[in-house]
């Protein structure tokens, strides 16, 4: 593995950071959660199916085999989709293939309680956040479906915009995420930092129309909308993961862009596929890769 030193590295960032020109994208994993105590997508899988009862805990294991927790909760929605009634596939009614979707999303929404995480990194990043002055707002992206990021900022003050418009029950606004920085669209004011959580949240819902809408609080009831479903025909279901995705892709190939990149294990392919796209088409933006471990 190449070495680096620190404070080199360090110093170089911060000029790259220095310059109000730059457009700043900063695109966070769940081994940036972990720093705050909570637990990674190892982790995080083997406490979900530890709090399961018995009947969905077997059931749940069967669609983890040869997949990751993502993975096995897409297996689930796309066998609710294909079943009706009575029929079964690998052992799963559509009722009981929803109430095993509820039955993971509720476990994922208790293991990711942040009441007894370590905050201190996420207060540093929302101050850091807060005194950054560029022409173009601050882009922050994540896959991570906790509220770290959000309690940092709300605690400090720091004006942000998630796509969701409303108090008790926000509504996600297309219009005003595919605003283009700069342009006559871009209604939202600059100094806000945008946070596009790409994966959903623990406290997105489902209305009965099946509309997603942002609650205050973690989801008590019911499942909560995290991870895209790939359900083709129920649009509804997949409208702010696609569109959000579609940001990072277009904010990515914005000239002159930084793109910061901690606790993210490249796993995802279709993110990656963006990611190196506009590494490879836009020579001017720069991409800086925190990374425990090798590339893979």
């Amino acid at each position: 593995m190449l070495t680096y030193d620190p404070v080199h590295f360090t110093t170089a960032l911060s000029a790259k950071l220095a310059s109000r020109s730059r457009h700043v994208c900063v695109f966070l994993g769940a081994g940036s959660a972990q720093a705050c105590d909570l637990p990674g997508v190892e982790q995080l899988q083997k406490d979900v199916v530890s709090a399961l009862e018995a009947g969905d805990k077997e059931a749940f294991q069967r669609q983890l085999k040869e997949r990751n927790l993502e993975g096995a909760l897409t297996r689930i929605r796309r066998i609710a989709a294909l079943v009706s009634g009575e029929e079964k596939f690998d052992g799963l009614t559509n009722k009981k293939a929803k109430d095993l979707d509820t039955a993971v999303c509720k476990a994922i929404v208790k293991a990711l309680d942040i009441q007894d995480a370590n905050l201190e990194p996420v207060y540093q990043f929302a101050a850091w956040v807060a005194r950054a002055d560029y022409n173009l707002p601050v882009e922050l992206f994540t896959v991570n479906y906790d509220l770290l990021i959000e309690t940092a900022l709300d605690r400090l003050r720091v004006p942000y915009f998630d796509g969701f418009v409303g108090t008790v029950r926000a509504g996600f606004h297309t219009g005003l995420v595919e605003g283009k920085p700069g342009s006559d669209r871009e209604w939202i004011p600059a100094f806000f930092a945008r946070l596009w959580k790409m994966h959903g949240s623990v406290n997105w819902c489902w209305q009965e129309d099946r509309q997603i809408v942002r609650l205050g609080h973690p989801i008590a009831e019911g499942a909560a909308a995290i991870f895209p479903s790939d359900t083709k025909y129920e649009e509804s279901r997949r409208v702010p993961f696609v569109v959000l995705q579609d940001r990072f892709r277009r904010a990515l190939h914005e000239p002159e862009t930084l793109v910061l990149v901690s606790g993210y294990s490249f796993s995802d392919a279709h993110l990656n596929d963006m990611i190196f796209d506009a590494a490879s088409h836009c020579p001017r933006s720069e991409f800086q890769v925190f990374c425990y471990s090798d590339i893979p």
